[in-house]
C-alpha cells in the first residue's frame, strides 16, 4: 500500500513539473506568435541586428512582462553591440519574471560573463577619463602613504632619542659602578698595605723596647740585688721582726710591688658616642671632628662594620657609634 501512495504521488509530481513546462513553453510560444515578434525573429535571422533590437524594445514598451523578448533583447545587446549594462538590465528583468525556469542555469551564467566583460568595456568607453580617476586616486594614495611614512619616521625619531637617553644612562651608571669598584679596590690595597707596615713597625719598637726594658731591668736587679745585701747585713746586726720588714717594704717600692696609692689610679676609658650622619658627611670628616685627625676613620669603620657598606659610603640620619 505504502509502495503504490509513493508511485502516485511521484507521478504526480512529473505531471506538475509537465505542466509547469507546458505552461512556460506555452506563454513563449503565445509570446512569439504576435506580429511584431515575428518580424523582430526575421530581422536578426537577416542579419539586421539594429532592426531587430528597435523591434524588440517596441514590442516590450506593449508588453513590458514579455520575458522571452527580455532574454532575446539580452542576448542580441551583449553578443552583437557589446553593450553589457543594457544586457545585464534584461537578463536581471528576465529572472525576476521567470525566478525558476529552466533558463535560470544560463541566464546566471550569461549574467556573470557580461559582468566580467563590463570593467574593460568601461574603461575603453571613458577613456582619457577612466585614466586621469586612475591617476587621481593613484595621487590620493600616494598623499596618503606619504603622510603616513611621515608619522612613522617622526616616531622613529622619537624611539632613537629615547634610546640615546637610555644609553648615556647606562654609561653613566657603568662609569660610576666602575669608580665605586676602583675606589674600594684602593682602599682594600691600602688596607693590605698599611697593616704589614704597622705589623713591622710594631715588631720594631717592641723589640727595642723589649731591649731596653731587659737592659734596664738587669741593670735594676742588680743594684737591688747590691742594696738588698746591704740592708740584709745592716738588718742581721738588729733583732726583731720589724727590720726585716722594713727591709722587705723598701724592696718591694722599689721593684714597683710596693701597694698603688688610689689617687694614681687611672681613668676608666669613656663610653662610646653616637653621631648622626649629615649632608656631606664622610668617614674622614667625622674622624677629623672629634678626633682631630683623619687617618682615625678606621677606627669608626671598624666600630660600625654592621651598618656601613662596604664602600665606605653613609646615609645622611644614619647613627654610628664613635669609639
Amino acid at each position: 500500500m505504502r509502495f503504490l501512495n509513493s508511485c502516485f504521488c511521484a507521478l504526480l509530481l512529473l505531471v506538475a513539473t509537465g505542466c509547469s513546462r507546458s505552461t512556460v513553453a506555452t506563454e513563449e510560444a503565445k509570446e512569439r506568435n504576435t506580429s511584431l515578434h515575428r518580424r523582430a525573429r526575421a530581422a536578426e535571422q537577416s542579419g539586421e541586428i539594429k532592426e531587430a533590437i528597435r523591434l524588440y524594445r517596441t514590442l516590450l514598451v506593449e508588453e513590458p512582462r514579455s520575458y522571452s523578448v527580455h532574454f532575446q533583447l539580452g542576448a542580441l545587446l551583449q553578443d552583437s553591440e557589446e553593450d553589457y549594462i543594457s544586457a545585464l538590465y534584461h537578463y536581471k528583468q528576465y529572472m525576476a519574471l521567470r525566478p525558476e525556469t529552466e533558463k535560470a542555469t544560463l541566464v546566471q551564467d550569461r549574467i556573470r560573463m557580461t559582468e566580467q566583460l563590463l570593467a574593460p568595456w568601461l574603461l575603453r568607453k571613458l577613456g582619457p577619463s577612466a585614466q586621469a580617476l586612475s591617476q587621481a586616486h593613484l595621487l590620493k594614495e600616494n598623499d596618503r602613504l606619504k603622510e603616513q611614512l611621515t608619522k612613522l619616521e617622526g616616531e622613529k625619531s622619537v624611539l632613537n632619542e629615547e634610546k640615546d637617553r637610555a644609553e648615556k644612562s647606562a654609561l653613566a651608571s657603568q662609569a660610576e659602578l666602575e669608580r665605586l669598584r676602583d675606589l674600594m679596590n684602593k682602599m682594600r690595597a691600602a688596607e693590605r698595605i698599611e697593616k704589614p707596615n704597622e705589623t713591622a713597625t710594631t715588631i720594631a719598637e717592641r723589640e727595642r723596647t723589649s731591649a731596653s726594658n731587659t737592659n734596664r731591668d738587669g741593670k735594676s736587679l742588680r743594684e737591688l740585688r747590691r742594696e738588698a745585701e746591704k740592708e740584709a747585713s745592716d738588718a742581721a746586726a738588729k733583732t726583731g721582726t720589724g727590720a726585716t720588714d722594713d727591709v722587705m717594704n723598701k724592696i718591694k717600692q722599689k721593684m714597683g710591688d710596693a701597694p698603688v696609692d688610689p689617687g694614681t689610679t687611672k681613668k676608666p676609658h669613656p663610653e662610646p658616642k653616637s653621631y648622626t650622619v649629615q649632608a656631606g658627611d664622610s668617614l674622614f670628616k667625622i674622624s677629623e671632628k672629634f678626633y682631630g685627625d683623619t687617618t682615625q676613620w678606621k677606627k669608626i669603620r671598624d666600630a660600625n662594620r654592621a651598618t656601613i657598606n662596604p664602600d665606605g659610603r653613609l646615609r645622611i640620619g644614619q647613627t654610628l657609634v664613635i669609639p
